[in-house]
């Protein structure tokens, strides 16, 4: 189905946005081992920290990646490229078309900087990891009981009744898990780098994983393309199962 999202325009409106009220957004490419990629860090860092001080300004160079982050102590923004991936990550932009600036943006340095030793993109995702509001529902047992009844479809003739709802569906393009989010929950501190920032009383998590497999890139511009794609994907998704939660107007 990602054929009819290979020619988006631009990233729509965030209809989420009211209800959204704490997210993780993040854009990876992987891709074959670049041999000299050791070899070149020292390089690459030269080359890339001067444009991405303002944002993440942190540095580190490891045996297999260079990570910019915005901040030594408790990280949340990450822009790494690898030898074998790239990804960048924005922990509470102020919205969702903010991260899609960011992420373009990135992604053309990345690709002028190792462009040539990526011809194929073996697997390009795009995951939103979003807390939405959800302060009608009171209790966990609440929570558990909407998720269930808006998601899984309980036999008549077997009357169980759920005590917790983890949905979780992987299809031919990603995987989408749906769940009670709220402050405190392991799934929370598991999911975000600031879990004490931002997370409702009572919420609804909708982690949206959406790729494409085996993208030929010849320049900065396909890379931009492709992003857009697999975001338009991953947002028509989310936005899916989030009006099936009643989460939307």
């Amino acid at each position: 189905c990602l054929a009819a999202f290979l020619e988006p325009e631009s990233i729509m409106a965030d209809n989420l946005a009211p209800r959204r009220k704490k997210m993780r957004l993040i854009a990876e490419a992987r891709y074959e081992r670049i041999p000299e990629f050791i070899d070149v860090r020292g390089h690459l860092i030269a080359q890339l920290l001067p444009k991405v001080r303002k944002s993440v300004p942190n540095w580190q160079a490891q045996e297999d990646k260079i990570l910019f982050v915005d901040s030594e102590k408790q990280p949340a923004d990450e822009f790494v490229i690898a030898f074998n991936r790239m990804s960048v990550i924005l922990e509470d932009p102020h919205s969702v078309n903010e991260f899609a600036d960011i992420a373009r943006s990135k992604l053309r340095l990345a690709h002028e900087v190792i462009g040539k030793d990526i011809p194929t993109i073996a697997r390009f995702g795009v995951r939103f990891i979003s807390i939405f509001d959800a302060p009608e529902f009171h209790t966990h047992a609440q929570l558990t009981k909407h998720i269930a009844e808006a998601t899984i479809r309980i036999p008549d003739a077997v009357p169980l009744k759920p005590t917790d709802s983890l949905v979780r569906l992987v299809h031919d393009q990603g995987v989408i898990t749906i769940g009670p989010a709220s402050q405190g929950e392991e799934w929370v501190n598991r999911m975000f780098k600031r879990p004490d920032q931002n997370v409702p009383k009572s919420g609804i998590g909708i982690d949206v994983d959406s790729f494409a497999r085996d993208s030929t890139i010849k320049t900065a511009e396909d890379f931009v393309l492709l992003f857009d794609a697999v975001m338009s994907l991953t947002v028509a998704t989310e936005t899916a199962y989030a009006h099936q939660l009643c989460l939307t107007k």
